[in-house]
């Protein structure tokens, strides 16, 4: 079944020319308010581009600064550099192998107060052993890794 298409309709606007005449205001006001826009982009391009070459370079060092792109330390600065952070190493290293002996310690005793409450109860006492024997685990874990830090801070790099 073929339909016809209907015929436009004439708008409100081609026959009031009042409305017309609102509309061709409205072109002119954002017309004009892009011409504003343009000069003024014009202007800012014109400042940029006659920037002295000194406040080009701070900003350029100002960015290479910010996003770590800028030239490289020299050989002194790199030597001490490298040196500062072999010292925060060793002294992670050593801090590392002091918290690992305190867990070592910590685990040893609830392994200890495991083995008391096995003795006490033993309707629990599987369950008890089971958690000292994994308290002990890990002490020796983390005497293993004291060992292993302690060892790379004596290490010379």
């Amino acid at each position: 079944m073929a339909t016809s298409d209907p015929q436009p309709s004439a708008t409100p606007a081609q026959g009031d020319p009042a409305i017309a005449t609102g509309r061709d205001e409205r072109t002119q006001e954002a017309l004009a308010r892009s011409r504003e826009l343009r000069a003024r982009s014009r202007q800012l391009l014109a400042q940029t581009q006659r920037a002295p070459p000194a406040a080009a370079a701070a900003s350029r060092e100002r960015y290479q600064t910010a996003t770590g792109t800028g030239p490289r330390p020299g050989g002194q600065e790199l030597a001490a550099a490298h040196e500062r952070q072999a010292e925060a190493a060793k002294a992670t290293r050593a801090h590392l192998a002091a918290l690992a002996a305190d867990l070592a310690t910590t685990e040893d005793n609830v392994a200890r107060i495991h083995d008391k409450l096995a003795a006490e109860d033993p309707g629990n006492a599987p369950r008890y052993r089971r958690i000292a024997d994994e308290a002990r685990h890990a002490a020796h874990r983390a005497r293993e890794f004291q060992r292993t830090a302690t060892d790379g801070a004596t290490r010379d790099p």
